[in-house]
């Protein structure tokens, strides 16, 4: 940090001094951000946002007497006054006030259901419900993003991933539940059932706060029954055999058999070595993951190294698909980019014969240096993350120094994720890193600048100008700085508290964001915020109401609705509104509700159609817009193959090849026929075309010379 000369040194005393004598009263703070001359200004939080307020600009987040990233947290009301009834969480954000959370529960007949047992799981909340004699239930929690789980016995049970509670009214709710579903686990060697196997299920969605346990009889079946459908993750280990873990969906109402066979094994050994010629590495951990054909899941294998480095273990028969091997002080082995090549080296596990794999592990890549802001003031207890793609996170805190250390680590491409609040690299700041490898590879040193996030705060209100609570507020754009947190586990949104407030301290300090905010089917026009000449604070937000949009994709040629198209609705122009992407139904129909008012891009799309151009509409408020979209097939070729008889031949194939006009290279597709011996392949630019049809047994058909559609072809094949 650059002196300021005596003037500063008083400064700091005495705020040192306000810091330790009284809690009210808040510590000195670094500024984050230069001021006009470039220079580096130390100010308290409230001279700070005086001068904000005074200027328009934002403030950015400080750091405390101790150097962590600290902010006071104080809430804004409409007049840009400190709200009363203190200060947000950790983190900024306002602190919402608890909204009412009832309704009832009912089974598929609309039956009201006693003694359904209701799991809310959000942010740091857990709440565990339970509906009365009339499937009524009564809660008040805070605004957010809830998992729901419903276990309603025998009366089924349902799972909502991501359910949003808001300010908006809440106290007629109805969920329904879906009829209960049944999972058949059966366990097999060879073809004998494998009786004692224990087995758990665990909800994806709840982890281990919703899970069954069960045990093989002597036949190898174990039944459960009355489970909520949904996503499971299954784990079942065989008596002295290997564990095999296995994701499945139960569907309502019905049975969902999981079928796991215990294979036959394979020998596999080796040594895992320190180095090409080194030593042997006891202790080390291998683990296998293998694919047995025919039965569900992967089967997990683990042993640890003997003293001279040497392994020898049973495994699974099977297609391997993951091998590794972990060792104190070593990179965990393989690279990501080396794992391709390891798999291939283990394909004789498919066979009976022993396969023999050795290992050399290299010592763990190191990467350390300092952390500081863009005056080189050291930043303590940041906490960093050093991510992989398709490989390890590796998270590490700075010290009291500023300095981190980040040890073993796979020699690689890393992106760089800040873990704690407050804090963004600087614009420039290379967020990938690479780090070389070797058997003794030195330590590679990156050192960190990290910039102060700035303060965006406001209001929600209604159309009379009232304080809206409960709403949620997030921020959009700040390009890939803004998703690397996001990526790091923060947490980018809030929900207002009860005069409608609201405060976010975790903006980049240097990139254009767009603030929303919505509540129910009510929605604020965007507010751009860009960092150089922020807007005028506090924001105000105004809840409106929106409008819906329904559509129908058709076939430009038959007029026949599309099921499966995808409909991608961008705004025209981008102005911090909504896009959505939403996939048509059997009747080739799709809607859309909440949708801000104006102009949208509405572009379809399946696969073997031509691309198609978008059509735009506007959407208004309180109003439904209806759009018809087309898909244009482009050549297409379709009819049916007989044999002499006129009896259709099963198994046929129909190939059609040829070059698009104006073109360089040929395409050509095949499909096979279906049981009445009829084909259709479309979305074939104009060009000339060849379509060839055979069948083992039968003679090659060729049409040549195609340039146009041709739906109603009758092929007959000879026998040889």
């Amino acid at each position: 940090m650059r002196a300021r000369g005596p003037l500063l040194l008083v400064f700091l005393a005495l705020g040192a001094f306000c810091f330790l004598f009284w809690d009210d009263v808040i510590a000195p703070v670094l500024d984050a951000a230069p001021d006009e001359e470039g220079q580096t200004l130390l100010e308290s939080d409230e001279l700070a946002r005086t001068r904000a307020e005074g200027e328009g600009e934002s403030v950015g987040p400080t750091l405390a007497a101790s150097g962590r990233p600290r902010d006071d947290g104080t809430r804004y009301g409409p007049d840009g006054r400190p709200l009363e009834g203190g200060h947000d969480g950790p983190g900024g954000g306002a602190s919402a006030a608890s909204v009412p959370f009832k309704g009832r529960v009912l089974d598929k007949d609309g039956r009201p259901i006693a003694g359904v047992k209701i799991i809310m799981k959000g942010d740091g909340v857990l709440e565990r419900l339970e509906t009365g004699a009339d499937g009524r239930f009564e809660h008040a929690a805070r605004p957010g993003r809830y998992a729901l789980h419903f276990d309603g016995g025998e009366h089924g049970g349902l799972v909502l991933r991501s359910w949003m509670l808001d300010g908006s009214p809440k106290d007629d709710l109805e969920f329904e539940l879906k009829e209960p579903a049944t999972v058949e686990i059966k366990v097999q060697r060879g073809a004998e059932g494998v009786g004692e196997v224990a087995v758990l299920l665990t909800s994806r969605e709840l982890g281990d706060l919703s899970q069954t346990e069960a045990t093989t009889d002597a036949g190898g079946v174990a039944t459960i029954e009355n489970l909520a459908p949904g996503r499971y993750e299954l784990i079942a280990q065989v008596p002295e055999g290997p564990r095999i873990e296995h994701n499945f969906y139960a569907a309502p109402a019905k049975t969902s058999p999981v079928r796991v066979k215990v294979p036959e094994g394979v020998t596999l050994k080796g040594t895992v070595r320190a180095g090409k010629d080194g030593p042997g590495v006891g202790g080390a951990r291998v683990l296998l993951s293998t694919q047995v054909p025919g039965s569900a899941g992967l089967f997990q294998t683990e042993i640890e190294t003997r003293p001279d480095g040497s392994f020898e273990v049973m495994v699974p028969r099977g297609n391997p698909r993951d091998f590794a091997v972990e060792a104190e002080g070593h990179a965990r082995w393989p690279t990501p980019q080396g794992r391709g090549g390891v798999l291939k080296s283990l394909r004789g596990l498919r066979g009976k014969n022993p396969v023999t794999r050795n290992v050399t592990l290299v010592s763990g890549a190191v990467l350390e240096g300092l952390v500081q802001t863009p005056e080189e003031q050291p930043i303590p207890g940041v906490k960093l993350r050093f991510a992989m793609r398709r490989g390890p996170v590796v998270s590490v805190t700075t010290n009291a120094e500023g300095r981190y250390l980040a040890a073993n680590m796979i020699p690689g491409r890393y992106e760089l994720q800040v873990e704690s609040p407050a804090w963004f690299p600087v614009t420039g700041q290379q967020l990938f890193v690479g780090i070389p490898g070797g058997v003794e590879p030195k330590p590679t040193t990156l050192d960190i600048t990290l910039a102060g996030s700035r303060k965006l705060y406001g209001v929600v209100l209604d159309a009379a100008g009232q304080g809206m609570g409960g709403a949620r507020v997030w921020v959009l754009g700040g390009g890939r700085v803004l998703r690397s947190a996001r990526n790091a586990g923060r947490i980018l949104e809030v929900f207002t508290d009860a005069q409608g407030g609201w405060t976010i301290v975790d903006i980049p300090p240097d990139k254009n964001v767009v603030v929303r905010a919505a509540m129910g089917t009510l929605e604020a026009d965007p507010v751009y915020a860009p960092w150089e000449k922020p807007p005028p604070m506090p924001l105000r937000l105004e809840l409106k109401g929106t409008g819906d949009i329904a559509g129908r994709v058709i076939d430009l040629e038959t007029r026949l609705p599309i099921g499966g198209a995808q409909v991608r609705i961008t705004p025209d122009p981008y102005d911090g509104r909504n896009g959505r992407t939403v996939t048509t139904d059997a009747r080739g129909e799709f809607k859309i509700e909440s949708m801000l008012p104006g102009a949208y891009k509405f572009t379809p799309s399946k696969r073997y159609y031509l691309a198609a151009k978008a059509e735009t509409a506007n959407v208004t408020r309180g109003g439904e817009v209806h759009v018809g979209l087309n898909l244009d097939p482009g050549i297409s070729f379709g009819g049916v193959v007989l044999d002499e008889s006129g009896v259709p031949v099963r198994g046929a194939r129909v190939n059609v090849r040829g070059r698009p006009d104006g073109k360089t290279k040929d395409v050509s597709r095949t499909v096979s026929v279906n049981v009445r011996g009829e084909f259709l392949l479309t979305g074939f630019e104009p060009g000339t075309y060849r379509v060839t049809t055979w069948q083992r047994g039968y003679r090659t058909q060729r049409l040549d010379g195609q340039r146009r559609s041709e739906r109603e072809l009758r092929v007959v094949l000879a026998k040889r």
